[in-house]
């Protein structure tokens, strides 16, 4: 099925939200938060349009649904997509927004892990089965944690015959105005961000003009068994920290690439002579328009069987564009405060730091092929000796 944007900003009733210490009574409205409602609200309503209908959405089992929620299992479903990312990106608003392929990349991933979910956690295979298939068809506005280091990060307070109690905080961008976040962790669950007992603390931007941060904050918050995907299982835990950064980093990194046109644009149209500044912003716009394309190529089979973007091609891509945003920005930007603080944001908040340790970056180093250049230099440079190297960091 697919949503109106009326149904979605009906999902966003009732939510007790700070915004830089002020209250928010409907979200739908608000100066800060309103627009980009009103950028999703406009996303749901264009899969229902003749001009874009085919662009957004397909048939599946007889039901009309989102593109972007599709299992991908081929280069052709990557380049639709694209196709449909490319389109919601041309909503106002809407790159200060995870895409709807961010979204459901995590939920691949979990699909991708179920089989050995299964053997790990049983009791648990039946709900992991249920989510992916929920998550494929309601059509909502799923978001996941951004890993932090402040504690108390969510965790589990005790169970009950209903489901687990949890209580914490974790960086949530977009959680004010999502339907759904994916917990990950040594308890796996999937959270609907209508539940008591839930608080959203936003806190604006130097500029005043956007979101810096959202702290999902659980005070006693109810997850139904159903939707637990794991409870107390390190092994879990690991095999979902390896399978989640398979996708989702394509949307993402297909969202800096249009925040790359808009800056190109901005100082196009500012009229100044900035000649050098657009030569490093049109590098670093293709730089990632080629590792954007090159990862669905040269995309690759996953061990569920679905099309993974290239692995290496996707994480060096995200680490090149994050790598040269701040040096790719103009020198002056004081007459577009917004875009500037949007694109600074984006190597802090969307994105956390470049750090081998991240999840992304460590795997980078499992995907990149290391026996090619060994065999490479074996042979043009004679050597003797197989060349030993460090495999701790992979």
């Amino acid at each position: 099925m697919i949503r109106t944007g009326r149904a979605y900003r009906q999902s966003l009733s009732n939510r007790d939200i700070l915004l830089d210490g002020t209250r928010v009574d409907d979200v739908t409205v608000d100066p800060i938060l309103g627009p980009l409602v009103d950028a999703r609200a406009r996303l749901y309503d264009l899969q229902h349009e003749d001009a874009s209908r085919d662009i957004l959405t397909v048939t599946r089992n007889g039901e009309t649904c989102a593109i972007a929620a599709r299992l991908p299992v081929s280069q052709a479903d990557w380049w639709a997509k694209r196709r449909a990312v490319d389109l919601g990106l041309d909503i106002r608003g809407a790159v200060h927004l995870p895409s709807p392929v961010e979204g459901m990349g995590q939920i691949w991933s979990l699909h991708d892990a179920a089989p050995m979910l299964a053997d790990l956690a049983p009791e648990f295979a039946e709900n992991v089965q249920t989510q992916i298939a929920r998550a494929l068809d309601q059509d909502m506005f799923v978001i996941t944690a951004t890993p932090t280091t402040t504690p108390p990060a969510p965790h589990v307070l005790r169970e009950t015959d209903a489901g687990i109690v949890i209580g914490g905080e974790c960086l949530a961008p977009a959680a004010a105005i999502a339907n759904r976040i994916a917990i990950w962790g040594d308890t796996s669950f999937i959270c609907d961000l209508d539940r008591p007992g839930l608080a959203f603390r936003c806190r604006l931007d130097q500029a005043r003009s956007l979101i810096d941060e959202t702290r999902l904050v659980f005070d006693d918050v109810l997850v139904p068994w159903e939707n637990v995907l794991s409870h107390r299982d390190p092994d879990a835990a690991r095999l979902m920290a390896d399978s989640l950064p398979r996708y989702a980093g394509f949307g993402f990194l297909q969202r800096l690439l249009r925040v790359a046109d808009l800056m190109i644009g901005t100082v196009l149209q500012s009229g100044r002579d900035m000649q050098d500044d657009l030569l490093g912003l049109a590098l670093w716009r293709e730089g990632i328009h080629a590792h954007l394309t090159a990862a669905v190529a040269l995309g690759q089979k996953s061990p569920a069987g679905l099309m993974m973007p290239n692995q290496s091609l996707l994480h060096a891509g995200r680490a090149l564009a994050l790598s040269r945003l701040t040096g790719a920005l103009p020198a002056d930007m004081s007459d577009h405060p917004e875009l500037l603080a949007f694109a600074q944001g984006l190597t802090g908040k969307d994105a956390p730091e470049i750090d081998m340790d991240h999840g992304a970056f460590a795997a980078f180093l499992r995907s990149f092929d290391w026996d090619s250049p060994v065999a490479i230099a074996e042979r043009i440079a004679q050597l003797d000796t197989h060349v030993e190297r460090d495999l701790a960091l992979v």
